[in-house]
C-alpha cells in the first residue's frame, strides 16, 4: 500500500479527516504525507490520548496504524515512524497509554524507534 492508496483507505475508515485532507492539498497541491499525518492526523492522536476518554477512536487509529506498519510501503512505514511514532515517544505518558493500543508491529517499531533516540 503506498502512500495515496493507504490516504484513501484511511479517508473511508476517518472521513472526519476529509475537510483537512482537502486544505491540505489546497495548501500543497499535492499529498504531503509526513506534513498531512504529522499535523493534522498525529496532532489530534496526541489530544485523544491525553483525553483517554474516547477508547472506541483511540482503537480504531491504531488500528490503522498496524495497517501501515504491516501493510504500508517503505514510504508509508517511514511516515508511521518518523511523523506519529516519534512525536508520540516525545511524551512518556502519551506512549504509555498509547503502547496499549498498539498493535504488535506497530509496538515493535515504535519501540526500535525510542531505543534510537536512547529514550527506552
Amino acid at each position: 500500500m503506498n502512500e495515496i492508496t493507504f490516504t484513501e483507505y484511511f479517508l473511508k475508515e476517518f472521513p472526519e479527516f476529509e475537510a483537512a485532507y482537502h486544505e491540505h492539498l489546497e495548501d500543497y497541491g499535492e499529498l504531503l504525507a509526513h506534513v498531512f499525518y504529522g499535523d493534522d492526523v498525529c496532532l489530534i492522536l496526541v489530544k485523544l490520548l491525553k483525553q483517554n476518554n474516547d477508547k472506541q477512536k483511540l482503537k480504531r487509529l491504531f488500528q490503522l496504524l498496524e495497517v501501515m506498519a504491516v501493510e504500508g510501503n517503505e514510504e508509508v512505514q517511514n511516515v508511521l515512524q518518523v511523523s506519529i511514532l516519534e512525536v508520540l515517544g516525545d511524551d512518556k505518558e502519551v506512549l504509555q497509554r498509547a503502547n496499549f493500543y498498539m498493535g504488535e508491529h506497530t509496538r515493535i517499531a515504535s519501540k526500535e524507534i525510542e531505543r534510537f533516540w536512547g529514550r527506552d
